[in-house]
């Protein structure tokens, strides 16, 4: 793991992004934000031209995610704030604030669901 932002390691192809970075600049123009932030505000932006989402709707989440954060030892950032503070903060990509966008990292976390029989027939009992 290298430490700071996430970095593309693969030298012998193409960005995975790369078409999504394109069209995205296309659509709504070039912005001089951080490109995955631009990439998820400009899909905030179009989903509220459609269904008319408004950014109180996209703050609600992030209060939730820090609300469960401050419970998870794991977590990055545990630190909970109010729904004012989250719309007041500094604007990163539209409709995203600074308290919306989450950090870089290349951690994950997964939940498998099985039926009890998968994990006799499978014997993943323990």
């Amino acid at each position: 793991m290298n430490p700071g932002s996430l970095v593309s390691t693969f030298k012998d192809r193409a960005n995975p992004v790369e078409n999504f970075v394109m069209a995205d600049i296309q659509l709504r123009g070039g912005a001089k934000v951080p490109p995955m932030p631009k990439l998820f505000g400009n899909a905030g932006v179009e989903h509220m031209e459609k269904y008319g989402t408004t950014k109180e709707h996209f703050a609600k989440i992030a209060w939730k995610n820090h609300k469960h954060s401050v419970n998870n030892p794991y977590a990055q950032f545990r630190d909970e704030y109010t729904l004012d503070q989250i719309l007041a903060a500094p604007m990163i990509s539209a409709p995203l604030t600074k308290l919306q966008c989450s950090p870089t990292s290349d951690g994950s976390a997964c939940a498998i669901i099985a039926s009890e029989k998968f994990v006799k027939d499978n014997g993943l009992e323990n």
